[in-house]
C-alpha cells in the first residue's frame, strides 16, 4: 500500500487524467469478472478451514474439495472469457471517450477478460494456505505479487507502453503466480491430487448453496463500493474519476487495513464457532469490534486533518476533490468498517443468507439514489446515495442479526465497543483538528513538517486508545516482560 502511494505520482507523469481514470475503470471491470465464481471461493475457504489436519480423513476431504473446485472453476473461467469478450465492444458507449481511448479500451478489456478467465482455476489453490491458517505463505506470496503489480507498470510506462503497461504486468503476474503456487503446493501439500474420482457433486451443491448468498453479497459490495467510479465517469468525466480516486485513496487504504483485522481471524472464527461454542465466539467478536472501532475512528480524524496536505504534496492540489467529498468518503469508511466485523463473524458461523439478501436491497437502493442524486449533485450526490442506502439496510440488519445469534444485548453491543471509543476518540479528534490548524497557520507544509505533524498526531491517538480502551482487553496476549513498558 505504501509503495502504491509512491508509484502513483510516477504513473501520473506518463498518463493524463483521462487515461488514469480509464485505467481504474478497466481494472474495476476485472473486479466484476472475478465475481463470476458465484461465491464458490468463499465456500472453498470455509470448507477447507473445517478440514485442517494431517490425518487421512482430512487429506481426503481436502482432495475432494480442491478437485471438485478445480473442475468447476475451469468451466467458470470459460464463462468469464465469453462474458468479457462479448461485453468489451460496448465499453466506449458508457463514457465520453475520444477515438484514441475507445480503441485502446476495447482491446485492453478483451485481453484482460481472457487472462482473467485463465486465472480462475488458480484461485482454488491459493485458498488452501489462507484456510489452513498458513498466513505466512499466503501473505508472503500476495505481498510479492502486490509489489510487482505496482512496480512493473511504472517500468513499462517508462518505456512508452501506455495503458498496455497494466496488461503486460497482469500477464507476468499470472505466470509468476502459477510457478510459485505450484512450488508451495508441492512442498507443503505433496499429497494433493487433482482427479475426477475426487469430484463430488453433492459437495459442489453444498458449497454453491452456501456460496451463492456470498455471491449475492459480493455483487452488492461491488455495486456499493465501486460503481461510484462508473457513475462519476458517466455523469461528470473521466478526469473527475481520477480526482475522486486520488482523494479517496487514503481512506480506502485505511479501510482495507482495518478489514484485515477481522479477515485474518476468519479461519479461526470458523473453528471456534464449530468446536468451542458461543461464549468464546461472542468474546472474540466483541474484542474485534472494539479494536476495529478504535482503529477506524482514529483513522477518520487523522485523514480528515492530514489528507489535504498529503494530496497537495503527493500529486498536487488540483487532485483534491474537496472537504465535502473527503468527509462523505470517511463516513462510508467508518460505517462499513464497523459492520464488517459482525458480517465476517456471521459468515464464519454460516449465517449468510439474511445479510446477503439485505445487501442486495442495499445495492438496489444505492443504485437508484446514485442515479437520482448523482445526476443533480455530482460526486457528493453519488456518495450521499451510498450512505443513505447503507443506513436504511445493512447498518441496522447486520448488528441486529449478530446480537440475536450471539445473545448480545443492545447495550452490550453498542456501549463498550462502539459508543465509548467513538465519542471519546472524536472529542480528542475535534481538539486535534482545531489545534493542528491553529498551530500550522503560516507554516510552510513540506514533507518534513507533514511527517512530523502526522507522527505526533499518530502517537497521541495511539497512546490514548491504548491506555483508555485496549490495554486491559489485550493483557493476556502480551508477554509478561513487556507489560510494564506498556503500562499494563
Amino acid at each position: 500500500m505504501l509503495l502504491g502511494m509512491v508509484t502513483t505520482p510516477f504513473i501520473l507523469r506518463f498518463l493524463d487524467k483521462e487515461e488514469y481514470g480509464l485505467s481504474t475503470i478497466l481494472f474495476q471491470i476485472v473486479g466484476y469478472l472475478s465475481m463470476f465464481d458465484f461465491g464458490l471461493g468463499s465456500a472453498i475457504a470455509r470448507y477447507l478451514a473445517t478440514s485442517r489436519g494431517e490425518d487421512e480423513a482430512s487429506r481426503t476431504a481436502v482432495n475432494r474439495i480442491i478437485s471438485t473446485s478445480f473442475f468447476t472453476y475451469s468451466a467458470l473461467g470459460i464463462l468469464v472469457i465469453i462474458i468479457g469478450v462479448a461485453a468489451a465492444p460496448f465499453l466506449p458507449n458508457f463514457f465520453d471517450m475520444d477515438a484514441r481511448l475507445s480503441d485502446v479500451a476495447v482491446s485492453i478489456a478483451l485481453t484482460l477478460s481472457v487472462f482473467m478467465g485463465l486465472q480462475f482455476p488458480l484461485k482454488v489453490f491459493s485458498s488452501i494456505f489462507y484456510a489452513h491458517q498458513r498466513q505466512l505463505l499466503s501473505n508472503t506470496n500476495g505481498f510479492v505479487i502486490g509489489l510487482l503489480n505496482l512496480v512493473l507498470p511504472v517500468v513499462f510506462l517508462y518505456f512508452g507502453h501506455g495503458l498496455w503497461s497494466f496488461v503486460y504486468t497482469n500477464i507476468i503476474i499470472v505466470l509468476i503466480s502459477i510457478i510459485t503456487t505450484a512450488y508451495l503446493l508441492q512442498r507443503y501439500y505433496g499429497y494433493l491430487k487433482i482427479s475426477r474420482k475426487y469430484f463430488d457433486r453433492k459437495l459442489l451443491g453444498e458449497m454453491f448453496s452456501f456460496g451463492f448468498f456470498l455471491f449475492l453479497n459480493a455483487v452488492a459490495v461491488q455495486i456499493i463500493f465501486f460503481t461510484d467510479r462508473f457513475f462519476i465517469g458517466s455523469f461528470v468525466s473521466l478526469s473527475a474519476v481520477t480526482i475522486y480516486y486520488l482523494t479517496a485513496k487514503v481512506p480506502e487504504i485505511c479501510m482495507n487495513l482495518v478489514f484485515k483485522i477481522t479477515d485474518n481471524a476468519y479461519p479461526a472464527m470458523v473453528e471456534i464457532v464449530s468446536k468451542e461454542g458461543g461464549d468464546k465466539f461472542k468474546k472474540v467478536h466483541q474484542k474485534l469490534l472494539l479494536i476495529t472501532v478504535c482503529c477506524i475512528c482514529t483513522a477518520f480524524w487523522l485523514v480528515l486533518i492530514l489528507d489535504y496536505w498529503f494530496i497537495k504534496l503527493w500529486v498536487g492540489e488540483s487532485n483534491f476533490a474537496g472537504y465535502s467529498v473527503l468527509a462523505l468518503t470517511l463516513i462510508l469508511m467508518t460505517t462499513h468498517s464497523i459492520q464488517h466485523v459482525s458480517a465476517i463473524c456471521l459468515n464464519g458461523a454460516g449465517l449468510v443468507k439474511g445479510f446477503s439478501i439485505v445487501s442486495m436491497f442495499d445495492a438496489a437502493i444505492n443504485l437508484t439514489l446514485t442515479i437520482l442524486l448523482g445526476r443533480k449533485y455530482g460526486i457528493e450526490g453519488i456518495l450521499l446515495g451510498t450512505i443513505i442506502a447503507t443506513c436504511v439496510t445493512s447498518m441496522w440488519y447486520i448488528p441486529y442479526t449478530a446480537m440475536k445469534f450471539m445473545k448480545i444485548s443492545l447495550v452490550e453491543y453498542l456501549l463498550k465497543p462502539i459508543l465509548m471509543p467513538f465519542i471519546l476518540i472524536s472529542l480528542l479528534g475535534v481538539c486535534a483538528y482545531y489545534l493542528t490548524n491553529m498551530l500550522v497557520q503560516g507554516v510552510d507544509i513540506n514533507w518534513f513538517t507533514f511527517s512530523l505533524i502526522g507522527f505526533c498526531l499518530t502517537v497521541v491517538f495511539g497512546i490514548f486508545i491504548w491506555l483508555v480502551f485496549l490495554r486491559y482487553e489485550f493483557l493476556d496476549y502480551i508477554p509478561v516482560k513487556f507489560r510494564r513498558f506498556l503500562f499494563v
